[in-house]
């Protein structure tokens, strides 16, 4: 491989990662996902995600507003934004909130209304973006 072909593909790589990054900016609508236990008498869903118990047998789920841009991510209606750090080498963010440390895979889907952050716990949030 030639000097120049090395060249175009760091170029293509940088191109890639950069597109990656701005798409996850904008304001969204965090969908929290649900796990049940095999016997039904637990969930497991990401500590992100506001639970309220509704009763002695059943909780409610909320879903999360969140904003991104180039060095934050702001949730609900938070005035202080979190400092997230971005990892291009394989496409995730992590970052404190409350002083539980996140990390997140982003994962694009086929539309570009949604995006789906998977966390290495397994948890999922699916992204929903909202119009400006």
């Amino acid at each position: 491989m030639t000097l120049k072909h090395l060249f175009v593909s760091a170029l293509i790589v940088f191109a890639f990662q950069s597109h990656g990054q701005t798409q996850l900016y904008g304001t969204w609508t965090a969908h929290c996902s649900v796990e049940g236990s095999k016997n039904q008498k637990s969930i497991k869903t990401s500590s992100l995600c506001p639970l309220k118990q509704t009763s002695d047998s059943s909780v409610s789920i909320s879903s999360i507003q969140l904003k991104v841009d180039s060095t934050h991510l702001t949730f609900g209606n938070d005035k202080n934004g979190i400092t997230y750090v971005k990892r291009p080498n394989n496409n995730a963010i992590s970052f404190v909130k409350d002083r539980t440390p996140y990390s997140f895979e982003i994962l694009g889907t086929t539309s570009e209304k949604y995006m789906i952050l998977k966390g290495y716990d397994g948890q999922m949030l699916l992204l929903e973006r909202k119009e400006d």
